[in-house]
């Protein structure tokens, strides 16, 4: 089913009413996962964000994402509960592609991948910057891109959140440290490994355990610096894979190609930290990689560099990180 009458069909389900709707989750920590979203978490995460980015009555939303997972879905709810119109586009990597250089969309939300292609493209960094706000969202931001994007005067928010709870439930502006929550959230840290609890009194039924190591400040406004299902133990000491990826990112070391931190089976170390590229060789040894992430991150040095033809990835974008792990066992 093309986008627009996915568009179309979500549209006339929820103008019946429909008190429930099912989404998957992306993937990318394991197979998708399945959740009931209650029509009143969906109607309070459209409200809570309209307040929050002050929508206004002229705005006009451009969804490039899939219809089928949370950002893309959520979209299609907030244009009927803002009363705002839609335009729809199949999901690409080069999403400004399809809109003219004078086109009046205000709103849009992109993974990652497509702001990074996207800001490497100046006629598209010329439509990116026409819209009022572009939200990001689905996995940590480097501190390279969103530079980058701030200096094309792109309108940035990033966003947390997840499935569970009908996409995000705090934002972060560009060039600001932490996420702040909608109001009516409350957050806590599991007192055994730190991960992010959520509670929602009156919209959700239950806390919300997450797998995100969050730091909370005493205003409420918080941090995310990895998740705790990938923490690698190596050597006795805990290393969270997204920290060495965004020191790599914002480096430039792997200046324009993907890459990702994992780990094999070690005998010495018990877990390996390992640094996988995709594509052809590099001219980059190990000892380089130490030189720049020793002083940082000491334990999180890779002790090896692993090439892959392509990393695995959900369909927005999202590293499997689970099968990348498997891949590796099988294949290294």
């Amino acid at each position: 089913m093309d986008c627009a009458r996915q568009a179309a069909a979500i549209r006339e389900r929820w103008q019946s009413g429909t008190e429930t709707f099912v989404l998957h989750s992306s993937g990318s920590t394991g197979a998708p996962v399945a959740y009931p979203l209650p029509r009143r978490l969906l109607v309070w995460s459209a409200q809570q964000t309209a307040a929050a980015l002050q929508i206004q009555p002229d705005d006009l939303i451009y969804c490039c994402l899939p219809l089928n997972k949370v950002g893309g879905f959520m979209q299609v709810i907030r244009s009927e509960i803002w009363n705002t119109p839609l335009m729809v586009a199949e999901p690409q990597l080069h999403p400004m592609r399809e809109l003219a250089e004078d086109h009046p969309c205000s709103i849009t939300s992109l993974t990652n991948s497509q702001l990074t292609v996207t800001l490497g493209e100046p006629e598209e960094v010329k439509r990116l910057r026409r819209f009022r706000v572009v939200l990001i969202g689905g996995e940590a931001m480097p501190e390279s891109t969103e530079h980058a994007a701030m200096q094309a005067g792109i309108a940035l928010w990033h966003t947390y959140g997840m499935t569970e709870t009908a996409s995000h439930i705090a934002l972060r502006k560009a060039g600001t440290e932490r996420f702040k929550p909608f109001n009516g959230v409350s957050l806590r840290c599991g007192a055994d490994d730190g991960h992010l609890v959520i509670a929602i009194p009156g919209i959700l039924e239950t806390e919300l355990h997450t797998r995100d190591k969050a730091s909370i400040q005493p205003d409420g406004s918080f941090s995310i610096s990895g998740r705790t299902d990938e923490t690698i133990i190596s050597g006795g000491v805990k290393i969270q894979p997204e920290e060495v990826e965004l020191l790599l990112h914002d480096s430039g070391l792997l200046s324009g190609r993907n890459f990702a931190i994992s780990s094999k089976e070690d005998k010495q170390w018990g877990n390996a930290v390992v640094l996988v590229i995709e594509g052809k060789s590099l001219p980059i040894t190990t000892n380089a990689l130490k030189a720049l992430i020793a002083p940082v991150i000491p334990y999180g040095i890779p002790k090896e560099i692993i090439y892959v033809e392509a990393l695995p990835r959900t369909e927005t974008g999202k590293i499997m990180r689970a099968s990348l792990r498997e891949h590796l066992k099988n294949k290294h």
